[in-house]
């Protein structure tokens, strides 16, 4: 599942206004869903390039163990993907 219904947001986007503001919570709307479900999730970054886009892993009720299993293993197998610089300046992997 994603976590996001569009493609990441410009840096401070979600300082230009209100309206962008409810449009950025509205995008991510499939990270809500999950907490009113009751059902375990866990989002994990899989690329950066050139801002982070991720999946989120969501299980069955009760199997929070399943997704953090499955989450780890994925970390493993992406790797590290370093954070935005919040100036601007792009952070080499």
């Amino acid at each position: 599942m994603p976590t996001s219904w569009a493609m990441p947001f410009p840096v401070g986007y979600d300082t230009v206004g209100e309206g962008e503001a409810l449009e950025i919570l509205q995008a991510h709307s499939p990270c809500c869903v999950t907490a009113f479900l009751g059902v375990p999730a866990i989002s994990v970054p899989v690329v950066r390039a050139p801002l982070p886009v991720g999946i989120q892993l969501v299980g069955a009720r009760f199997r929070d163990g399943l997704c953090l299993t499955a989450a780890e293993a994925l970390g493993r197998r992406i790797g590290p993907i370093l954070p935005i610089d919040p100036k601007g300046r792009r952070a080499s992997r």
